[in-house]
């Protein structure tokens, strides 16, 4: 099949009608550095415990309190008691009397740096941001080393959006303080606020791809893995900033999905959507949306359809329960997406037509339910769809070459000659419009235009490599193997991992008869693709055609398994399986071939006989009765059906019926004359068996079997002169077979030529020492003739031979008794009636004589 190129539109820039993300706000006041607790003396003043005041609950916070006014009122000029007074206060939300507190701290002693950094924090957190601004810089007079004090000014610097100081000041903590997660937090943000600012300056949707916003992806996302890297060093266990510190890492999580989604590392994208935890509180209903659809989107990207579904299903859940749930009914288009891209068609077709009851001025959706209806095989609704996406957005070049290809196959080739023209001239730098162009004068035995359309498609692009394989493929269809392997090969130079492109050029080198370098392109294919049940097929061909028949079944086996529509495959193995003597295995694939075509008499016929083969007589009746029904002449058909009927038990003139409508149509069958015989003769209808054993023999003038049959026929009718001529002519052609020399001695005997008789008695036994019907016959003759002396030597030399021969023990019997020695008659009577004998004649007279 030719190549056509599917130019559907490229979704990386994709925006939905109604905007699915919302930029959150990443900044939030730190007001304490993670080591910077309160400090509280313990008698010395030189001697301090640290309490981590983030802890501490009410009843903590109020002990806190208590013990430091104690402290206070002994030593009132204590700016440490201060301190942890306003620090408490802080964490009891009371600032006026914070702010009284580190005032205090700071009038006893002036350079209490971490006061100034505590009383800014306070002021932030009023919203005084003057007064913060200056509280920090007091700090960093009296202790430019105080990392916090930075940190909290580098926030101050980012709320006014003046980033280059921000960064400087985050820059800064990092050196003082390399463990603060958070300031590596709020550099990310600041590289991360500087690509979305370069991004807003350019044209919409457009990819950032300058060596500068590369640069700034590379900053943040360093600095959220540090964040990453430093909390996961915290043993939550013992660390009551857990909920801080899972809020942050799942906002880090977040924010790295996002820009491995800007890079396209979707993989990544997805490590860290799949470590938030939707359920956490820190996490924002519309958060939750954001990182659902991300993940749908990750997914779709690496061919995880699936997984796809069900995050935009769960989406689905999630945002029906917003007050305007019409405008998040785009998802439906995200579903459709995700379904096609499973080969879920229908269920595509009806995401897409739910997405269009509530978008319906979004030339998308129709474009790619148009896409949907084209893979399930409904061209003509396709094109319908198609021309809806032209009438919202006209004149778009991926649009028309796709009613081009729908035309196309619906016949319409002007139609869609006039699309493709139309795409070229809107787009003549697009390969595709000139590459599709191409298809369809190929599809009408076109050739010198198809190929002058693929040469244009190369001179805008050389390195197009769907033109290069439709070049080979438009050769490979007028017989130019050569120049369509060279086409091919171009086209695997340009894609190597192009699976279709080796199944093509695989296909080639078949037409070709270099079955190797098939074979070798055939496997790189399924090395790519090992769901392609035709190339598994195609494989096979190739193995049968070099006679490796085990491989061609295997392939074939594997074609059937992943559902090909070849009816052709099934009968191939059932062929293989059928001419190798293994008719189970061939009656299994026949039949799936006979089924799959109905009408084929081949199919059914050659399923009957594998049925037949198998004792399964009722599926070959029926198989056999299918074939007649489509060619009621055919002589295998008509002849394993009366076989069937035999083996059934049919009654024997339905059989004979049976296999003479073979004889009408083909009065030279050999085994249906064979048979006719065998059946004749079983009903004693000798003249009619003899027709038909005569019209086998003259077919098969050398089958013994044959001459033997026709010549104990002969025998029965009395037509002796013609038995011999039989038995002679089957002696010629085996001289030493003693069964021959018994029964022409038996003809002689009934023509009363007792010495020829004799003569052929004798040569059997000649031949066949063992032989107890030869001594047998021999003691019947010379009884005849009066020799009772001899007659008995041969039946003694009979039952010695084979003690099981009754009639050999009757006729001893009988001599035994004439001869008066009663014991032996006796004896042998008895054993006689034991062998099937009725001797109770003889033992009647026996026990007169004796008694």
């Amino acid at each position: 099949m030719v190549e056509i190129t599917e130019d559907f539109d490229d979704l990386d820039n994709f925006q939905p009608d109604t905007e699915l993300t919302t930029e959150v706000d990443s900044t939030g006041t730190n007001d304490e550095l993670a080591d910077s607790s309160a400090l509280i003396t313990t008698g010395d003043e030189n001697q301090r415990s640290i309490v981590p005041f983030i802890n501490k609950n009410q009843t903590d916070l109020e002990l806190v309190i208590s013990t430091n006014k104690r402290a206070a009122r002994q030593d009132i000029d204590n700016p440490v008691a201060f301190y942890n007074l306003g620090s408490a206060y802080f964490y009891q939300n009371s600032y006026q009397d914070a702010i009284s507190c580190f005032n205090r701290a700071i009038k006893l002693k002036y350079d209490y740096d971490r006061a100034y950094n505590n009383l800014g924090a306070v002021y932030d957190r009023l919203g005084q941001t003057y007064r913060a601004f200056n509280a920090y810089r007091q700090a960093l007079k009296f202790n430019p080393d105080l990392a916090l004090a930075h940190y909290n000014i580098g926030r101050l610097y980012e709320k006014r959006q003046d980033l280059s100081s921000a960064q400087t000041a985050y820059e800064t903590t990092i050196q003082l303080a390399p463990e603060l997660y958070q300031a590596h937090y709020q550099l990310a943000g600041i590289h991360r606020q500087k690509i979305q600012s370069q991004s807003m300056s350019e044209d919409q949707g457009a990819v950032e791809r300058d060596d500068d916003g590369l640069a700034k992806t590379a900053l943040a996302l360093e600095s959220y893995q540090k964040v990453l890297g430093i909390l996961e060093s915290i043993d939550l266990g013992k660390q009551a900033l857990s909920d801080d510190v899972k809020n942050m890492a799942i906002q880090t999580h977040f924010h790295l999905s996002k820009l491995y989604i800007r890079q396209k590392n979707y993989q990544q994208a997805i490590v860290h959507l799949e470590s938030i935890e939707l359920g956490h509180d820190s996490l924002s209903r519309q958060n939750k949306i954001e990182v659902q659809y991300n993940l749908g989107l990750a997914y779709q990207q690496v061919d995880r359809p699936k997984d796809a579904i069900r995050s935009y299903h769960r989406l689905l859940l999630t945002v029906r329960e917003l007050p305007s749930v019409n405008k998040w009914m785009i998802l439906y288009f995200y579903l459709g997406l995700a379904y096609h891209q499973d080969g879920q068609y229908i269920l595509a077709i009806d995401a897409y037509q739910k997405a269009a009851q509530y978008h319906r001025r979004n030339w998308h959706i129709p474009f790619h339910l148009g896409k949907s209806y084209y893979q399930s095989g409904n061209y003509a609704v396709s094109l319908k769809s198609f021309q809806k996406a032209d009438n919202l957005k006209p004149n778009y070049p991926p649009i028309l070459n796709n009613l081009g290809l729908t035309s196309n196959l619906l016949g319409n080739f002007a139609d869609a000659e006039s699309y493709y023209q139309r795409a070229i001239l809107l787009n003549p730098k697009d390969p595709i419009g000139y590459n599709n162009l191409g298809v369809a004068y190929l599809d009408k035995d076109q050739p010198d235009e198809a190929l002058q359309s693929f040469e244009k498609a190369l001179t805008v692009n050389s390195e197009f490599a769907d033109s290069h394989n439709n070049i080979g493929l438009t050769h490979s269809k007028y017989f130019m193997f050569e120049e369509a392997i060279l086409a091919h090969q171009k086209a695997l130079d340009l894609e190597p991992d192009r699976a279709k492109f080796h199944t093509d050029i695989g296909l080639a080198y078949t037409m070709n008869q270099q079955f190797d370098l098939a074979i070798t392109h055939f496997q790189k294919s399924l090395d790519l693709d090992p769901s392609d049940a035709n190339v598994h097929e195609h494989l096979a061909s190739v193995y049968e055609s070099v006679d490796d028949i085990q491989l061609a079944i295997k392939h074939y086996r594997k074609a059937i398994e992943l559902g090909t529509t070849s009816a052709n495959v099934a009968d191939q193995i059932g062929n293989f399986h059928f001419r190798r003597g293994e008719y189970n295995e061939a009656a299994e694939f026949l039949q799936t071939g006979a089924d799959a075509n109905p009408d084929s008499a081949d199919l059914n016929t050659k399923a009957g006989i594998a049925f037949y083969h198998t004792e399964q007589y009722k599926l070959a009746v029926v198989y056999l009765l299918r074939s007649l029904e489509v060619a009621p002449k055919s002589v295998d058909s008509l002849f394993y059906l009366a076989q069937s009927y035999m083996a059934q038990g049919q009654l024997i003139e339905t059989v004979i019926e049976a296999f003479q409508r073979v004889i009408a149509i083909s009065p030279d069958h050999l085994e249906a004359n064979k048979e006719l015989g065998r059946l004749f003769e079983t009903q004693s209808r000798y003249v009619s068996a003899i027709e038909h054993y005569g019209r086998a023999n003259q077919l098969s003038p050398t089958d013994i079997d044959l001459l033997l049959s026709l010549g104990k026929l002969y025998r029965s009718v009395s037509k002796f002169e013609l038995a011999l001529v039989m038995f002679q002519n089957a002696l010629n052609l085996e001289p030493l077979r003693a069964e021959i020399y018994l029964l022409m001695g038996e003809v002689y005997y009934y023509r009363s030529d007792m010495a020829k008789a004799t003569s052929a008695y004798r040569k059997a036994i000649e031949i066949e020492p063992d032989n107890d019907q030869a001594y047998h016959y021999l003691g019947v003759l010379q009884k005849s003739l009066g020799f009772h002396g001899q007659s008995l030597q041969s039946h003694q030399k009979s039952v010695e031979i084979n003690p099981n021969n009754g009639v050999a023990h009757n006729n001893l019997a009988v001599a035994y008794f004439n001869a008066k020695q009663y014991d032996l008659a006796e004896q042998h009577s008895i054993l006689a009636n034991s062998l099937g004998q009725n001797m109770t004649s003889l033992l009647n007279r026996i026990r007169v004589v004796k008694d």
